[in-house]
């Protein structure tokens, strides 16, 4: 396969214009490369993540604009989905197509009470909804994209006794997981969204969260010591 220095010199040198057309479409296209890389660097593309993450592109002109003569025009053609009218419309379009595209959102289904989580993990994740709309939005949510069927179950012959039982954490949208078992007897589980590391103290059934030191820091997996440190 051509290196990407390689690739694109091809496919401005393919084009059959005279020699001075091809040479200024190249230009234009480099000139349009490193305004796209400083625009990376002065602003976010979401609030969890900023333009050091796009470094290479930065300083690979070459990259960008392969990228601008192959997949740039592929997506340009491709059609923004559509949202039904609605009080909440306004709000989904700004603060969730800020970070994700809106086919996220068309192409999902949950009933209200998930609707809700979800739309609070992403204000734990810097989502710009005012408060005082963000009934609003979940019932437009809710409304044009309610649950969808689930797939039917594998029923298992046999007869067996399940007992599950639920607790809400205290920070709402936190994404927890990861539970583990501290060796006094404790549940430490993880609130990504949130930032927050919990305890579930399973004789009590009581919570206590604590807000961890780095800001966004995602975390993940727990692992307890001999002494019971997490």
């Amino acid at each position: 396969m051509p290196k990407t220095n390689e690739m694109v010199q091809w496919t401005i040198s393919s084009d059959e214009r005279p020699g001075h057309q091809r040479r200024a479409d190249r230009q234009r296209v480099l000139d349009q490369a490193w305004k796209y890389g400083r625009e990376l660097r002065r602003r976010p593309l979401c609030p969890r993540f900023d333009g050091r993450s796009f470094s290479m592109l930065e300083k690979s002109p070459l990259l960008i604009a392969a990228y601008l003569l192959t997949v740039a025009p592929a997506l340009a053609q491709t059609a923004r989905p559509s949202l039904p009218d609605g009080p909440g419309k306004t709000e989904v379009e700004s603060a969730c197509a800020a970070c994700h595209a809106l086919n996220m959102v068309t192409n999902s289904g949950h009933n209200r009470a998930d609707w809700e989580t979800v739309l609070h993990m992403m204000v734990n994740a810097g989502a710009k909804l005012p408060s005082d709309r963000f009934a609003v939005v979940v019932n437009y949510l809710a409304t044009n994209f309610p649950a969808k069927p689930l797939p039917p179950a594998a029923i298992v012959p046999g007869s067996v006794n399940v007992t599950i039982k639920e607790w809400d954490v205290p920070t709402p949208g936190s994404r927890p997981h990861d539970p583990m078992y501290a060796p006094d007897g404790s549940v430490w589980y993880t609130g990504q969204m949130a930032n927050v590391l919990g305890r579930f103290d399973p004789v009590t059934q009581q919570f206590r969260e604590y807000r961890l030191k780095t800001p966004a820091s995602g975390p993940h997996g727990l692992i307890a010591d001999h002494d019971g440190n997490v």
